[in-house]
């Protein structure tokens, strides 16, 4: 039987009728956090004219974290994306729309 749901980009697309288990709600989230997450970090990263490593000495952030953060391979707290955010010189805001 076919999977019920779908992850399209940032569109979880679900078959009409077909209500989503919790299990399916979680995998959806973690799928849609992660590409969120990655994009913002890439984008925020390319804006900064600093290497990896020199925004390590500048800051004290890892550079490894923020690879990891940037390919999607690492999951971060508010806190941690808020520290993120000022090493960079941005300002970090969620939004669910």
């Amino acid at each position: 039987m076919p999977s019920p749901t779908e992850y399209e980009g940032d569109v979880l697309v679900a078959e009409a009728d077909m209500p989503l288990s919790l299990d399916q709600l979680r995998a959806a989230a973690a799928a849609i956090a992660r590409v969120e997450l990655s994009d913002a970090v890439t984008e925020a990263l390319h804006a900064d004219p600093r290497s990896l490593r020199q925004i390590e000495r500048d800051t004290g952030v890892d550079a490894a974290f923020l690879s990891r953060l940037a390919n999607g391979e690492k999951g971060a707290t508010v806190t941690s994306l808020a520290l993120v955010a000022l090493a960079l010189g941005k300002t970090l805001s969620i939004e669910i729309v």
